[in-house]
């Protein structure tokens, strides 16, 4: 993990299939329903959804969505930031990662 590059999906439509799929496995929501979103997405017709892939090199390492509403009833409270997953990573490649992004703070385990 020493180069992470962030992807729109809107960017990389080829990318689309993969992030989907992705979303899926980390979420257990239905990948018909991310599909549907990275597609309206593809289209670009709106501001949202965007889809946002981390990738080390071929492989995802992380990614996160901005929809419309995220399931709540706070309609005002607009767009919503879903699904973030950052896959783990070991120990070997925390030097990389600048120190806010590392593990410490107020309790064991917590990201500051």
């Amino acid at each position: 993990m020493d180069n992470i590059i962030i992807r729109k999906v809107r960017e990389h439509p080829d990318m689309a299939d993969a992030a989907a799929r992705w979303f899926h496995e980390k979420w257990g929501i239905p990948l018909e329903a991310y599909q549907e979103s990275v597609g309206e997405c593809l289209k670009k017709q709106s501001a949202v959804p965007q889809w946002y892939l981390a990738m080390d090199g071929e492989d995802i390492a992380g990614g996160l969505g901005v929809i419309e509403n995220d399931y709540h009833n706070r309609k005002d409270l607009t767009p919503n930031v879903c699904a973030v997953y950052v896959e783990e990573i070991g120990e070997d490649n925390w030097e990389f990662l600048p120190a806010s992004y590392r593990f410490g703070g107020a309790a064991e385990g917590t990201w500051i």
